[in-house]
């Protein structure tokens, strides 16, 4: 009997170490997750994200940790090679820019990229991806991709042109050009062009300007009017457009001269003449015949998107002098509608009269500004470049207006060789208007400007 007690006292104890031992497997268990299982390391807001606009694509997490910092970027990788490139560019800035972050105060720094991605207007998809330090959002920024075509959206293709222009002089009336960045750079970075980054809502048009932080936003409610066709539930609408000129803010202290074209626009030497001011990060004035717009229209849109001044030269080029004003007032007005219709521009616009003349009874009897010059290079005398380039140099002065025609190609090789010459002497290259509206405070109509000072 005392055999078959051992037996069972046995058997129990062995019930007591079995359960002993499971009890110490869960507790080595939990101890080996906490001290292993890499979710330990992150915050739950980190990990613990909302998969409800997270349905297009795979879910992508980057996850890295530190004694100084902890990092989780979740992104999505698409059937899309272009738009998984600008992702991962994105997403690799955001993890670059991590790693010179420390430990303060004794706490980790927490970078943190979120992401949503949802299809819009049926035929649109559209990222958005924001990145995070210590839960304060840093950098943000979203593009939508047409469905169809893979592509992503650019404005020209919502917009059409005179819209587009709209858009641009809004964009850049809200967003002020900072001290530090050229005006070149400002002026590509806010010209909406393929390089900049769209997205699409339901209700708005989002740009994303690169170098600035808030985005620029429209309700598309709004801005039917600017619609190369319907988008989504907004129908295209056909108002006036009323496009307006960028205020660039010159510094009137600069020493400064606006160089001026006439007769143009010229199918080969217009371009050549801005593609030679961006050396410089400079713009011009283009006085243009209007004959000469309606047959170069696509020239007048390049110099208006590229930040020049386009103006006034007349129709045909008569002797104003000569003429009856209601003709004078004829040949601006006829000049000013081919303007308006090649760039959405709309006047009045700054004018040249042809040969100069606009006596009293002239700048009386047309409600514009007059603009001459006060330095003549003589270029379609000449037709010499080094003398062209040698009178503008020997003549010129702060606050001149130099007379040039973009017709010839020898006036092409002076100004190119005069401008190089007053950059090294400190010249700031301006548009007429910039020139006048730096050193005026009203810039008046009626009047005859040969320099910054006007005449009545």
């Amino acid at each position: 009997m005392k055999a078959k007690r051992s037996i069972k006292v046995r058997k129990l104890n062995m019930k007591a170490v079995a359960s002993i031992i499971a009890a110490l497997l869960v507790v080595v268990t939990i101890i080996v997750t906490l001290i292993f299982n890499p979710f330990s390391k992150y915050p739950k807001y980190m990990t613990r994200v909302s998969n409800e606009y997270k349905k297009i694509g795979h879910h992508e997490v980057i996850k890295e940790a530190t004694d100084d910092r902890v990092m989780v970027l979740h992104y999505p990788t698409l059937d899309n090679e272009k738009v998984n490139t600008w992702i991962q560019e994105f997403t690799n800035q955001s993890k670059e820019r991590s790693k010179g972050l420390s430990n303060r105060d004794g706490k980790k720094a927490e970078i943190f990229q979120d992401y949503s991605i949802y299809q819009v207007h049926d035929k649109y998809v559209t990222v958005d991806i924001k990145t995070s330090l210590n839960s304060e959002i840093t950098d943000e920024i979203s593009r939508t991709y047409d469905i169809e075509s893979g592509e992503f959206v650019k404005a020209s293709d919502l917009f059409n042109e005179l819209g587009l222009n709209k858009l641009i002089s809004d964009v850049r009336a809200t967003l002020s050009k900072p001290k530090e960045m050229e005006r070149q750079s400002y002026l590509k970075a806010t010209s909406l062009d393929e390089d900049t980054a769209l997205s699409l809502s339901e209700s708005n048009v989002v740009f994303n300007i690169k170098g600035f932080t808030n985005p620029v936003s429209f309700d598309l409610s709004k801005i039917t009017d600017y619609f190369s066709h319907t988008i989504g539930s907004f129908e295209k609408t056909n108002g006036e457009i009323a496009p307006v000129y960028l205020d660039r803010g010159i510094n009137p202290k600069e020493k400064m001269v606006a160089f001026t074209f006439d007769d143009g626009p010229h199918h080969r030497n217009t371009q050549l003449i801005m593609d030679e001011m961006d050396k410089y990060d400079g713009q011009a004035t283009f006085f243009m015949l209007g004959e000469r717009v309606n047959q170069n229209p696509s020239i007048v849109k390049e110099i208006v998107r590229r930040g020049h001044q386009i103006a006034n030269h007349s129709f045909t080029h008569p002797d104003f002098n000569s003429m009856d004003i209601q003709d004078v007032n004829n040949e601006i007005k006829s000049t000013e509608e081919a303007l308006f219709k090649a760039s959405g521009l709309k006047g009045p616009f700054m004018v040249r009269p042809p040969y100069g003349n606009a006596n009293a009874e002239v700048r009386k009897g047309a409600p514009v500004t007059f603009v001459n010059w006060s330095v003549d290079s003589e270029d379609w005398v000449s037709r010499d470049p080094q003398q062209i380039c040698n009178t503008i140099d020997k003549y010129k002065h702060d606050g001149a207006i130099i007379l040039l025609h973009d017709i010839y190609e020898s006036s092409y090789e002076g100004f190119k060789c005069a401008a190089k010459k007053l950059h090294e002497q400190g010249y700031k290259f301006v548009t007429v208007e910039e020139l006048l509206e730096s050193r005026n405070d009203v810039v008046k109509t009626n009047a005859i400007y040969f320099n910054a000072d006007p005449t009545q």
